[in-house]
């Protein structure tokens, strides 16, 4: 199968015929929390690298 068919069907849409409506932007920053909330922007990046490394690490044999 090809993987982008298999990524396919975890998309909302995946035949892209635009069926969900998109959500009104929010001018509030209250409606848009953050999951996680870093110290500094150095901390951020460096966990964004290990979950990238996680990630493609587990896709690459």
């Amino acid at each position: 199968m090809d993987p982008t068919q298999e990524l396919a069907q975890f998309e909302p849409d995946p035949e892209g015929v635009g069926s969900l409506e998109p959500a009104a932007a929010s001018a509030t920053p209250e409606d848009d929390p953050q999951w996680i909330v870093w110290p500094d922007a150095a901390e951020e990046a460096a966990w964004a690298a290990a979950e990238l490394t996680q990630m493609t690490t587990a896709w690459w044999p």
